[in-house]
């Protein structure tokens, strides 16, 4: 988890090194302590900032979607591995099927089709993810 315990509780996280991974560990906090965040605030005058149950479902689905740029992100950072061609390739592999899974449904005759559920209920993450998949794909090559 993203999270340090102590004996007082969960403590916040500072940046991590991978800056592009501070929203996926920003999200699984959010996500951990969603129970407080919802307990503390429904019972003030600030329950207007509630999230709703809508906003949480896009949230965790954002952090799965990033939890695989996590993974691979790290594994290629030098302390834990060396970033060469072979594990790029293996990298960028990986990523995009992080994206595909998310994206891509697959019709009856075996075609691959954006999810239509997904882009209705989320334009912006579905928009998104296939700007990430261009990109890659760009660079891939």
């Amino acid at each position: 988890m993203a999270h340090e315990q102590n004996s007082h509780g969960l403590t916040p996280l500072l940046d991590v090194c991978t800056h592009w991974n501070s929203t996926y560990v920003m999200l699984e906090q959010a996500l951990v302590c969603q129970e407080a965040y919802t307990g503390m605030l429904a019972s003030t005058h600030y329950h207007l900032l509630l999230l709703t149950e809508g906003e949480w479902k896009r949230l965790t689905v954002l952090a799965q979607l990033l939890k695989g740029f996590k993974e691979y992100t790290n594994f290629a950072q030098a302390g834990i591995s060396w970033a060469t061609i072979g594990n790029t390739i293996l990298i960028y592999n990986a990523i995009m099927e992080v994206l595909e899974k998310f994206m891509f449904i697959k019709t009856s005759n075996g075609k691959n089709v954006l999810d239509p559920k997904k882009k209705a209920e989320m334009p912006d993450l579905m928009m998104g993810a296939v700007a990430a998949y261009r990109k890659l794909r760009m660079y891939y090559s």
